[in-house]
């Protein structure tokens, strides 16, 4: 009986879900209302804003309480315009060739000619990285 309910409750709601109208879900007009709640806006930080409050209000001339004229100078950061890039190691590609002679045997040329087995000037050509220091130098900072 239980599960009879719960099924008749089921279809009940599915049906009612499906026969609202899909421009009521899309309504804009809903947003225009002032009682519709929309959320806040957001804060505007108050470096945007402003000074901050804390330090703004605090004034740094004035009377001390022996009534002498005093002046508490403000800290200044100064940081350098250049900084030293320290040395590093790097690598470069040094490129070596070889030349020696080797036998070519004997053959038959494209003409129709033959060729004796004679030694030529044969190249390699191979290379290595090399380490080499690079020394330090100022940059921009």
């Amino acid at each position: 009986m239980r599960l009879g309910r719960l099924l008749l409750a089921a279809v009940g709601l599915a049906l009612a879900w499906l026969a609202t109208p899909a421009a009521e879900a899309t309504d804009l007009r809903s947003l225009n209302n002032p009682n519709h709640w929309s959320p806040p806006p957001a804060r505007t930080p108050s470096v945007l804003r402003g000074g901050d409050p804390r330090i703004d209000r605090d004034d740094r001339r004035g009377h001390d309480r022996d009534g002498r004229w005093r002046h508490r100078p403000h800290a200044v950061f100064v940081s350098p315009s250049r900084c030293w890039q320290p040395g590093y190691w790097a690598h470069q590609w040094v490129p070596q060739a070889h030349t020696y002679n080797t036998w070519m045997a004997g053959h038959w040329s494209p003409d129709g000619r033959w060729i004796e087995g004679q030694y030529v000037p044969y190249t390699h050509t191979t290379g290595s990285y090399h380490p080499y220091w690079v020394e330090g130098y100022w940059v921009s900072c």
